[in-house]
């Protein structure tokens, strides 16, 4: 997991050369269709989320609750699908019922000629490289770098394509605080809440998962403000919570938390501070110290991060 940390500018770098080629046609595609649908699982459907809230006409689904939701799906209708693996059994049976009803496919996966990308219409091949841990990290981030770079052809967008270029350096820049990530999870609680909001949502999500993955802990994520309505009875001094951004909704709420929990806060001038980026990429650079921090937490406690005892990298069955 530490190795394919590292290995997330590498992940970009490929990714983005990859996609370059045929990134104008892709669009086109995407443009072509008044409803898409966008499925994941676990970590992919994260990066569904993500989709959703940049491309217009979008809805993510878990792959998983797809068919049960009995979609009016027709020649008009584009299904993205994810998975890292493209093998997933939720992504696979979802692609197959889509087709049947007449929906176009497109696959995004980091595996060549896997069962997604042999059954899609188009294709996305995101160059991560063989990632051996359970816990997706660099994949995930060549997700997102590869759904951010359509979205900046889709709107035309030069400076979007320039910061999206500039990605891997301000990668090598949160790499640096190691050190401080290492602190925070060798004496992270067990019990974690994780808020974010907008376009950090998505990475509040994919934080709690990193944490029961691959350190076992009971953690939840919220879209900010909706943690006061109910969720904040909880709260007590062996329940950590990571806020995630320093809008006016964060700082808020930061106010009250700080009476019954610790509070951890990526920011940019915050307790753990990342590199200044545009709002749109910050799921790419936020995600990285809750990945070092579940890696940190995993190894206190004795675990191994790369293989927790009850997953599996891809599910089948």
């Amino acid at each position: 997991m530490h190795k394919e940390i590292y290995e997330e500018p590498k992940a970009i770098i490929n990714t983005l050369e990859e996609l370059e080629r045929y990134v104008k046609d892709i669009v086109n595609v995407i443009k072509k269709y008044g409803r898409i649908y966008v499925i994941g699982s676990g970590t992919s459907y994260h990066a569904s989320l993500y989709f959703e809230l940049l491309f217009p006409n979008s809805v993510a689904i878990h792959a998983s609750e797809f068919i049960k939701r009995k979609i009016s799906i027709d020649n008009n209708t584009l299904v993205v699908a994810i998975s890292q693996s493209g093998e997933s059994k939720d992504v696979i049976d979802s692609v197959m019922y889509a087709k049947k009803l007449g929906g176009k496919v497109l696959g995004v996966t980091n595996t060549f000629n896997s069962t997604l990308y042999r059954l899609s219409d188009e294709r996305i091949l995101t160059k991560a490289g063989e990632e051996k841990a359970v816990a997706a990290t660099k994949s995930y981030i060549a997700q997102l770098t590869a759904i951010a770079y359509l979205f900046s052809y889709y709107i035309g967008d030069e400076e979007l394509k320039k910061q999206i270029l500039n990605l891997p350096s301000k990668i090598y820049d949160t790499f640096a605080m190691e050190g401080l990530y290492k602190k925070y999870g060798e004496t992270l609680n067990e019990k974690v809440i994780v808020l974010g909001s907008g376009i950090l949502y998505p990475t509040a999500l994919e934080s709690s998962l990193k944490l029961r993955e691959t350190a076992n802990l009971l953690s939840e994520a919220f879209p900010t403000r909706e943690f006061l309505h109910g969720y904040l009875q909880t709260l007590d001094s062996n329940t950590d919570v990571i806020v995630l951004g320093d809008g006016s909704d964060e700082r808020q709420i930061v106010k009250k938390l700080t009476q019954y929990s610790r509070v951890i806060r990526i920011c940019e001038s915050c307790e753990i501070s990342v590199p200044n980026i545009i709002d749109l990429l910050k799921p790419i650079i936020y995600i990285i110290p809750v990945q070092f921090i579940a890696f940190y937490k995993a190894l206190k406690k004795g675990l191994n991060p790369d293989k927790p005892e009850k997953l599996v990298k891809v599910v089948k069955e």
